[in-house]
């Protein structure tokens, strides 16, 4: 009796594990990766917000096989200026204090986590998207009476002058070849946008038809299911799409988003392609497909890396503007400009060059990739971040990202300072050689690349370095 109740035990406790193992959803990278670019996009489309808004919570996917699945977002404020956020089932509501008396900037954040609030991870890091938002300063109206009387007197005389005067010269010689793009002869006859819902869906094919055209992409040797995007529809790597038209079509433009990601584009997977009966082009993110004798359909061959389709515009007549042609005519010899002065922003003093980043011009948010002065050049990239470097007015400073890299170089460096403004999380700032310490690089070098750190003092994989100005010291 005792064995045969062991044996129940055993068989009971083998169900119970195995409908616990059920309940664990797994994703692909890529399904992750896919879910939080969309995230950082839709986040950086809204820079300024009202007083209280609602966001999703949570984001309809497919799991590792192929079955339909939730990954849930965990919405969080930094820099909370007492903005709080409040959970609502399958939404979140953020809430700024109504008054203001002046911009609050503040950093939203989205974590990918589980239906248990784990979070999701890559490279032992959280799979985070995060971007500065503004809430604009209130203002308030109001009404009120009041008297007064008073005298004054006063006099007053003053003379100035001026002058000053400027020269420049400069002259220069340039010779060059190139390529040039073709006029178009034809007409669009007819469009096709491929966002949003399709007109059938399923992780091995998506189908859009409209005005005539229809476009069908097969996963055919791709690895990664398909998933809906608002943006563009995606073809994976080893994936074939085709473009069918009621009419004979003469050419095709394919036009790819302009998304980028980390320094990766996703427009360059149909280069090189072959097709029997068609001439294949790229010039950015516009795809040309012109046949040699018109046809109701083109069949592509598996693209070599993924791409991003967002409309899709067929002649029956001609070809589009801008297909690349060779064949520029060399450049002449030509007089150079005036010397230029020197940019607002920066000083040179002997051997430093200093650069004060509320004196550069720059508007609220503008991205910054590159800074060139006095021979010395300053590449800002995303890194391992998830946002690029930036100038921000509140703190009047360029921002640093968790994961962002600043690389200097041009002549033999031997001193970087950097001026911080407000303190946030206090990254660590690395250098790829000599020495860091505090705010000060010391050391011999014709390249430093200074990274920040992806963890706050805390541990915690957030946070920004604010800096105001840099001096930078050179040999001769």
């Amino acid at each position: 009796m005792k064995k045969r109740s062991f044996i129940c035990f055993v068989l009971v406790l083998a169900v119970c594990l195995s409908l616990f193992a059920g309940c664990s959803v797994n994703f692909d990278d890529e399904t992750l990766e896919n879910v939080i670019q969309n995230l950082e996009r839709e986040m950086l489309a809204t820079k300024q917000t009202p007083a209280t808004y609602t966001l999703q919570s949570k984001v309809e996917s497919y799991d590792s096989k192929g079955n339909p699945a939730t990954i849930y977002i965990d919405w969080s404020i930094e820099d909370s200026h007492q903005i709080t956020i409040t959970k609502d089932g399958d939404t979140v509501t953020v809430n700024i204090p109504l008054e203001r008396a002046s911009d609050y900037t503040y950093t939203l954040r989205a974590n990918l986590v589980n239906e248990k609030g784990k979070a999701y991870m890559e490279d032992g890091q959280p799979i985070t998207a995060r971007c500065e938002r503004v809430a604009p300063a209130t203002t308030g109206t109001g009404t009120g009476t009041g008297t007064g009387t008073g005298t004054g007197t006063g006099s007053g005389t003053g003379t100035g002058t001026g002058t000053g005067t400027g020269t420049g010269t400069g002259t220069g010689t340039g010779t060059g070849s190139g390529t040039g793009t073709g006029t178009g002869t034809g007409t669009v006859a007819a469009s096709l946008e491929t966002v949003g819902e399709p007109t059938s869906f399923s992780t091995e094919q998506i189908v859009f038809s409209g005005n005539g055209i229809t476009y069908t992409c097969d996963k055919a040797d791709a690895t990664s299911p398909f998933i809906k995007n608002e943006f563009a529809t995606r073809v994976y790597k080893g994936a074939k799409f085709k473009i069918e038209y009621t009419q004979p079509m003469t050419a095709i433009l394919v036009t790819f988003d302009e998304y980028e990601s980390g320094g990766t584009t996703y427009f360059s997977g149909c280069d090189g392609m072959q097709v029997s009966g068609a001439t294949i082009t790229r010039e950015g993110t516009s795809l040309y497909i012109v046949f040699a004798t018109p046809s109701t359909s083109f069949q592509s061959t598996s693209v070599s890396s993924q791409v991003r389709i967002k409309k899709i515009d067929v002649y029956t007549n001609g070809t589009p503007t801008g297909i690349p042609s060779t064949g520029g005519s060399q450049g002449g010899t030509g007089t150079g400009g005036s010397t230029g002065g020197s940019g607002s922003g920066t000083e040179v003093s002997g051997n430093t060059l200093t650069i004060n980043f509320a004196s550069m011009g720059y508007s609220n948010n503008e991205e910054i990739t590159q800074i060139q002065q006095s021979g010395i050049t300053i590449a800002f990239a995303l890194g391992a971040g998830h946002q690029a470097a930036r100038y921000v007015e509140n703190g009047t400073s360029l921002r640093l990202y968790y994961g962002n890299t600043m690389t200097i170089s041009g002549k033999t460096i031997t001193k970087i300072v950097l001026t911080f403004g407000k303190e946030y999380d206090n990254n660590e700032i690395t250098a790829n050689t000599g020495t860091f310490s505090v705010n000060t690089w010391t050391g011999s070098a014709t390249s430093v690349t200074l990274t920040v750190s992806g963890m706050d003092t805390n541990g915690k994989a957030r946070g920004n370095r604010p800096i105001v100005s840099m001096a930078i010291t050179f040999a001769d």
